[in-house]
């Protein structure tokens, strides 16, 4: 891999910079990421209480729920973005951020979860029933066995796309 420098410089280096003297202040960007995640915060919010009901009309376990349909509204912004790395053939990127999302939720987030959990009287644990465990193997090993070659096609996607359908429709018979 290497780099093409003459294609990223700048022909004036101070165009971009500011004066030396003038000093920014980090407070405008902390309040609007503050404010963000309010509004998040606030979103999420409604959309769970708007989910129970949805949940009890449409006959949907808790866990079908959770991992399914939480799970995929969840990650529109990032699908979203993968998909339109897809469709610039920037596959790498593509793959890479879908990737590293799944492992920084399963990794970070989940026991991230289970401690806040513990701080706030909302107890939840990271005992996974077997099928949860095969589910969570079989898609590694899948992933795994597609992305060892590094070399993508449409063929590769509807498969994947496949292996959600049936973890889908498994999750969504599944009583535990």
């Amino acid at each position: 891999m290497k780099t093409h420098r003459q294609l990223f410089t700048v022909a004036d280096p101070d165009a971009h910079h500011h004066e030396a003297g003038e000093k920014r202040s980090i407070w405008p960007g902390l309040m609007q990421l503050t404010g963000i995640a309010v509004v998040l915060a606030v979103v999420s919010k409604v959309m769970t209480d708007a989910l129970d009901p949805a949940l009890a009309s449409l006959h949907f376990s808790e866990t079908f729920a959770g991992i399914i349909v939480l799970g995929s509204l969840g990650n529109v912004a990032q699908l979203i973005g993968a998909i339109r790395c897809g469709r610039a053939d920037k596959m790498d990127l593509a793959m890479s951020s879908t990737i590293g999302a799944a492992t920084q939720a399963s990794l970070a987030m989940a026991p991230l979860l289970a401690f806040a959990g513990q701080l706030f009287d909302a107890p939840m644990d990271l005992l996974f029933s077997d099928f949860e465990v095969l589910a969570i193997t079989l898609s590694v090993f899948v992933v795994g066995q597609l992305i060892r070659d590094g070399e993508s096609n449409w063929f590769e996607g509807a498969m994947l796309v496949g292996v959600y359908a049936i973890f889908a429709l498994g999750f969504y018979f599944y009583v535990g």
